[in-house]
């Protein structure tokens, strides 16, 4: 009984020890491109031909829209009987 519980505690500590393993490799990984990111070039400031800086420079015209044009009341309304409801809403029979 010993030795197998011997047996299964360095099983385990063997998956354990090959773990931090990985788990050390992604970290320096993961180091290692944050340094490598951080010392890339700066982006382009100016990605369109247009500097948004110039008080010239040429923009979409805007259009006015409003946000409660098409705004209906729903307020509370008595219920109607549901078998009139239902026929209204029912496919029509064919013919």
């Amino acid at each position: 009984m010993l030795a197998q519980h011997t047996a299964v505690r360095a099983g385990s500590m063997k998956r354990t020890r090959s773990g931090r393993r990985v788990i050390a490799k992604v970290s320096v990984l993961l180091a290692l491109v944050t340094v490598v990111g951080g010392c890339a070039a700066a982006p382009r400031l100016h990605a369109f031909a247009d500097d948004p800086a110039d008080p010239s420079a040429r923009v979409p015209t805007t259009g006015y829209r409003s946000t409660i044009g098409s705004y209906t009341s729903l307020r509370p309304v008595d219920p109607l009987p549901w078998r009139e409801q239902n026929e209204r809403v029912a496919p029509r029979p064919r013919q």
